[in-house]
């Protein structure tokens, strides 16, 4: 009995060290797009699918072995599909949210920026007739 649990818990440590490395890469990987993104000035809104372009083949590598990883454990592949997709876009919107904070929600790339908004003249009102 004793040997069978130590046999499923080194069989679950295996399998998640599979996960471990494709998720250590993609968080470095957002690390450096963050740095870069500093770097280029580039607009808030347009941080997460920067980062997600420039992380793509860790993205797809940690996708690959949560969807694998979840699969072995008895989840559909939908599912897991669906799992993976939700954890690499938590790992993006935390990533987004400390650029957000370091930049500043209005600030980034001031050149892509449309022009300054102009407030209307307003129109004066006709005064109501008796």
């Amino acid at each position: 009995m004793i040997s069978f649990l130590i046999g499923s818990a080194l069989g679950l440590t295996v399998m998640q060290a599979g996960i471990d490395m494709p998720r250590k890469n993609f968080v470095a990987c957002l690390r450096t797009a963050f740095d870069t993104a500093l770097t280029q000035r580039v607009a808030t809104g347009d941080y997460g699918a920067f980062a997600l372009k420039a992380c793509d083949s860790e993205a797809n590598s940690l996708r690959s072995g949560l969807i694998g990883f979840d699969v072995k454990n008895g989840i559909r592949r939908t599912q897991a599909s669906a799992d993976a997709a939700a954890q690499i876009d938590d790992y993006v919107a935390m990533s987004t949210e400390k650029y957000e904070t370091k930049v500043g929600p209005s600030k980034g790339n001031v050149a892509a920026s449309a022009a300054p908004i102009t407030t209307p003249t307003p129109t004066p009102v006709a005064a109501p007739k008796p």
